[in-house]
């Protein structure tokens, strides 16, 4: 229960690059075997339909690299990669604690400093009583205020 595991197996459709067999019956071997595991996993893959439905229902983080390969040949070439985990990747982001500023609020709206001084202190304390809440509910309170 308290194991965590990270798996970079051959990207799907590119296993011919590596001198080891692995076929679509050993991503689904993988994929059976981190579900049945006890602990958190995280796997990284190329990010492609196949694998994303293999992995359906559990959680994805998608962005692209450099792809190393290419740089002689085409510098600067991106390469989507998928992170996928069996827990929830942005809680640690969500439970941050929040710090807000005036000058986050510029990032909104910049009318907020147009507003009367009394609209500001009434959008400002709707602000903070539901800065304990959620981050992402204060900005989006932000947004419909300002």
């Amino acid at each position: 229960d308290n194991s965590f595991f990270y798996c970079d197996p051959p990207y799907y459709s590119s296993e011919y690059v590596y001198q080891c067999g692995f076929t679509w019956d050993d991503h689904l071997r993988l994929k059976n075997t981190l579900a049945n595991s006890k602990g958190k996993w995280l796997v990284s893959y190329n990010d492609c339909k196949e694998i994303r439905n293999l992995y359906e229902g559990y959680s994805f983080f998608d962005f692209t690299r450099l792809h190393n390969m290419k740089q002689r040949i085409n510098a600067g070439e991106q390469f989507p990669e998928l992170l996928i985990s069996n827990y929830d990747m942005y809680e640690r982001q969500r439970n941050k604690p929040l710090q807000l500023s005036l000058l986050d609020l510029t990032k909104y709206c910049r009318s907020f400093y147009n507003r009367s001084k009394k609209r500001k202190r009434i959008i400002l304390k709707r602000i903070l009583r539901n800065v304990a809440q959620n981050k992402s509910q204060c900005y989006n309170l932000l947004r419909r205020n300002i």
